[in-house]
């Protein structure tokens, strides 16, 4: 008999939510498991990530040697199993970790139900079956699955039998029957599952994600789209190689872009991300005038602030990228509406401008005043004098209210926007991105941060126009199209990914916990875990096709 059996336990949460039409289980794995099981601990989060359909699940991470990632922090499977370390030993109690993730459900997932899969090496004990119990306590935890593996001695109890019976979902476990304890009855939810012969592929919840492409004809499409509709290949039969793809955001069906708004609004409204939809927004204003606009940080901090937001509209639905507004390609019409122009449409886009007799409030669409507000942080005063401060000739309208700006009720806590100017060219665009040499570097980010960047946050006016401009939603999507025209730029060859930003030690301002810079370069490899993210026809046309296009 062993005088300790390494505890290995992997708890699985289901939970299951509803929000503005959008249904999803959260999954929390917590792994207890001493050195020498840890390739089994990876193996196994590998293979039961795999199993998961990420359109019907949201994953989480704890572990009783300090390793968790939260319901919130998900990235992507490679980034949950690459948080499993070697040579670290459990100091943490499974209780202790259960409370942690029964805390993270209880905060921002508080109305959902739950379905618990723990995987462990130790004994069926009266411990650990009350450790259950008081899980099965719970009326949110629906469903517990107990899955036992490697050594199942009892720990120099003696049992007067070892019996196999069938479970109510037509499982057959192992029962101990203790001469020297009363033992301890499971709760009805709590399903037990052995090391031998049970496949936890059988189990409904992990049914969902197809991972093979078996079939897939390559001669008709080189790429494979998997339920989060990335873009994949298909080898030995495998999907493989998934890059996120980022779509110009007029390219995309009427469908699509309403996804994406209705899950930005529901982030952005619901009372149950308000702290945590306004903490990251609050990001960029905090560090506004901190460097995140100097040339060390500017491309790999806007890359790594918007992958972050990209990660939250993901938990509600992973089909949802953030789309690049491509203020080049509709420059002639830039503030219109046009059958193929939709960034401004009433349905199925950001809405209009602001009315300048509301203080240039939003008047119509998923983001006009007193249908949709901006992060709880900012001061309306504030966005009010800044807005006076960059009208270079004031109305005359406003020439009493920009000498002293008052809040109202009518004015107050609403998106803002001042259509003016121009945006630049596609033909700008075209020649700063393919004809400036890899020795050109500098210049190319001089451009992008200091006239595009600037010039468009200034163009679109309003909230885009001051500190604050994080909280309207064109935001994510102009900062998406300057990530574009910088991936464009790497794809020109290899040298061209790593110029100017060399793998030092450097981090990048703001973010909890701290990031390195250089695992933000490759956007096929963020967050130095495999994140891969690809942008769609940044640019569709050569010069002399687009220029004769109508629009062009």
């Amino acid at each position: 008999m062993k005088n300790i059996l390494y505890f290995y336990t992997f708890l699985l949460i289901v939970s299951r939510v509803s929000g503005a039409g959008l249904r999803h289980t959260n999954v929390a794995i917590i792994i207890d498991v001493d050195e020498e099981s840890y390739k089994v601990a990876k193996e196994f989060l590998q293979n039961t990530l795999n199993d998961i359909s990420l359109l019907n699940y949201r994953v989480s991470l704890f572990t009783t040697n300090g390793v968790s990632q939260k319901l919130v922090e998900f990235q992507s499977r490679q980034c949950m199993v690459g948080k499993l370390r070697r040579n670290i030993r459990r100091f943490r109690r499974l209780t202790d970790v259960t409370q942690k993730v029964m805390q993270d459900l209880d905060g921002s997932f508080s109305n959902d139900s739950n379905i618990i899969l723990i995987l462990t090496d130790k004994e069926k004990s009266n411990w650990l079956i009350r450790e259950l119990n008081h899980l099965a306590a719970n009326s949110k935890n629906k469903r517990i699955y107990l899955k036992l593996i490697g050594d199942q001695q009892n720990n120099g109890s003696n049992p007067v039998q070892n019996s196999y019976h069938s479970s109510r979902y037509g499982y057959r476990d192992w029962q101990y029957h203790y001469s020297t304890k009363k033992k301890v009855k499971e709760n009805k939810k709590i399903n037990i599952l052995t090391s031998a012969g049970h496949n936890l592929r059988k189990l409904d919840f992990l049914k969902g994600s197809s991972r093979s492409c078996i079939g897939h004809n390559k001669s008709n499409d080189r790429y494979v789209r998997d339920e989060c509709n990335r873009r994949c290949e298909c080898i030995n039969g495998k999907l493989t190689n998934c890059f996120r793809v980022r779509q110009e955001f007029s390219s995309m069906t009427k469908t699509e872009r309403l996804r994406f708004i209705n899950v930005y609004k529901y982030f952005s409204t619901s009372k149950r991300f308000q702290v945590l939809y306004s903490n990251y927004v609050n990001y960029h204003f905090r560090y506004f005038y901190k460097g995140l606009h100097k040339p060390l940080q500017f491309f790999p901090w806007h890359r790594k602030y918007v992958l972050g937001f990209e990660n939250y509209l993901r938990l509600f639905d992973c089909r949802v990228t953030i789309p690049f507004w491509n203020w080049a390609l509709h420059h002639k019409h830039a503030w219109k509406v046009t059958p193929n122009y939709h960034i401004w449409r009433v349905e199925g886009g950001l809405g209009g401008n602001g009315l300048e007799s509301k203080r240039y409030c939003v008047k119509n669409g998923t983001f006009a005043n007193h249908r949709w507000k901006p992060a709880n942080y900012e001061k309306t005063s504030v966005i009010l004098r800044l807005i006076c401060e960059s009208i270079k000739k004031i109305p005359a309208s406003l020439k009493d209210f920009c000498k002293h700006p008052t809040v109202t009720m009518e004015n107050k806590n609403c998106l803002r926007r001042r259509f003016n100017g121009n945006t630049p060219s596609y033909r700008f665009l075209y020649e700063t991105i393919t004809k400036l040499g890899i020795g050109k570097f500098k210049r190319f980010e001089h451009i992008v941060r200091m006239h595009w960047h600037s010039r468009i946050h200034n163009a679109v006016g309003g909230h885009m126009e001051t500190d604050y401009s994080s909280s309207s939603p064109e935001f994510w999507l102009h900062h998406s199209m300057l990530d574009c025209t910088w991936e464009k730029w790497q794809n020109k060859g290899h040298v061209f990914k790593h110029n100017f930003y060399q793998k030092e030690n450097i981090k990048l301002m703001a973010f909890q916990p701290s990031e390195y810079r250089y695992k933000y370069v490759q956007n096929n490899n963020l967050a130095g875990c495999g994140i891969k993210v690809t942008c769609d026809n940044v640019l569709p046309y050569s010069l002399k096709t687009y220029n004769s296009l109508p629009y062009g």
